[in-house]
């Protein structure tokens, strides 16, 4: 009777410890992936978010008439230690009217991937897979 006890097996088999440990390994993997790309999206809206504020900023200091040669440059080293291969530019667009744009090399996860690009920024510029833009129009 004892013997037959032990044949029904009440314990876990080989076979069921394989298939649990390949499904939290599954499992871990999901979740470490989930956190890196959480981590990459993250960086690029820094990015994005100090080009915005490095944009606003040039527009600023080129509407209370300060030369545009003096305030670009003080962006344009304080873009430097932000954002990486940062170029700034003021364009006239006709009027009063000026667009304050801030382009630097971006990591892009797939450029097959449509993202949201403002419209005033250089299309040829920008349509490659490691630039990014951002930019602000303002009335002199």
């Amino acid at each position: 009777m004892k013997a037959r006890w032990w044949r029904k097996g009440r314990g876990t088999t080989l076979l069921e410890v394989l298939v649990a440990v390949a499904l939290m390994a599954v499992s871990a993997l999901g979740v470490i992936s989930a956190q890196l790309w959480l981590a990459r999206g993250e960086s690029e809206l820094a990015m994005r978010e100090g080009a915005v504020l490095i944009a606003d900023s040039l527009a600023e200091a080129a509407r209370n008439f300060t030369p545009e040669s003096v305030a670009l440059e003080q962006w344009r080293t304080q873009a430097a230690s932000i954002l990486p291969s940062a170029e700034l530019s003021v364009r006239e667009q006709g009027g009063r009217l000026a667009l304050s744009v801030v382009r630097w090399a971006a990591w892009r996860r797939d450029s097959r991937v449509p993202f949201h690009r403002p419209v005033a920024c250089d299309e040829a510029a920008v349509s490659s897979a490691s630039l990014s833009c951002a930019s602000i129009a303002f009335v002199r």
